[in-house]
């Protein structure tokens, strides 16, 4: 339940930015001009319904209700091709658990961490193992070969008392290492869950070679990666992270 309030409050927050973005003077007259023709249709009202959930729901028709409702839906996460048509998740309006209240904040403050060299040379990753047997072959990859691996297993506490929300430190039980303790490590991976990545949003941030998999699943701006001298984009069978 309380993963669940964390999304709502994200997505409450991002929605909000968003509709003061499109009541802006800049917005203004790109509003308009789409006026005319909604008037025409007898639209009085636009209602949009986003899904928040971590793998894309059966297709839902948008309608016209009798009262001049307009009714959208869209989605936070779809296969990869259908990047330009997702809405922007819940963590561009705040992921309380790692302490992200303010994406482009949180997203300096790892690049403010990567200025320092790495202190590790290893391929670094954290997770939830029970999401995707990849992660825990990638442990078990790890514990073969820690000199060049360290993949580490750990669960989520998402009890508020268990993270300082200013900063995403957790709690030493739950075995979390924070997005801007990433930058200690020389290369990254991101590893397919269950869904969409929350993360993948945020590690290039941390300015390190980044390994990422390609995923069934993907976020609106996940897309938009491309590879790079420190992004590389992968295909792998899925007993390989």
């Amino acid at each position: 339940m309380i993963k669940l309030q964390e999304r709502v409050h994200g997505m409450n927050r991002l929605c909000s930015a968003v509709g003061d973005a499109l009541q802006s003077a800049d917005w203004l007259p790109q509003l308009l001009a789409v006026a005319g023709p909604l008037q025409q249709a007898r639209v009085r009202r636009i209602h949009v319904l986003v899904s928040i959930d971590d793998v894309p729901l059966p297709d839902m028709s948008d309608r016209l209700a009798p009262d001049g409702t307009l009714l959208i839906h869209m989605q936070t996460v779809g296969a990869s091709e259908e990047g330009d048509r997702l809405f922007p998740d819940f963590v561009y309006g705040g992921w309380w658990h790692i302490g992200l209240h303010d994406y482009d904040a949180f997203a300096w403050a790892m690049t403010a961490r990567a200025a320092a060299p790495p202190e590790h040379p290893q391929l670094f990753w954290t997770g939830n193992v029970e999401m995707s047997p990849s992660r825990a072959a990638l442990v078990a990859m790890s514990q073969a070969d820690p000199g060049r691996i360290d993949a580490r297993g750990m669960r989520w506490a998402h009890a508020r008392g268990n993270v300082s929300e200013a900063t995403g430190e957790r709690a030493a039980t739950d075995g979390w290492v924070s997005l801007q303790r990433h930058a200690e490590w020389r290369y990254l991976i991101d590893v397919e869950g269950v869904g969409w990545s929350g993360r993948l949003k945020l590690l290039p941030h941390a300015g390190r070679a980044l390994l990422v998999r390609r995923q069934p699943y993907w976020d609106a701006g996940t897309p938009t990666l491309a590879p790079t001298p420190t992004l590389s984009l992968t295909t792998a069978p899925d007993h390989c992270a």
